[in-house]
């Protein structure tokens, strides 16, 4: 893992932000779930990200997902 941009971040697939729908993308009981998956927040999150405050210019700032901890 590596710091990335918002725009990279926006490109992975978040863990936390997966939800069941039917064959109709419905959620309904008694159907059986099919997990979709959506693309990570970046700042927008409210649970995990996290800036990198010793990024090079302002313009170029990275962060991270602090659910999968802090990069190497």
């Amino acid at each position: 893992m590596s710091y990335l941009t918002e725009e990279e971040a926006r490109k992975q697939v978040c863990p936390l932000m997966t939800y069941c729908v039917n064959e109709i993308d419905v959620s309904q009981w008694g159907k059986t779930p099919i997990m979709v998956n959506q693309n990570c927040q970046a700042s927008a999150c409210k649970m995990a990200w996290r800036w990198n405050y010793n990024s090079p210019p302002p313009g170029a700032m990275k962060g991270y997902c602090g659910i999968a901890g802090r990069p190497t």
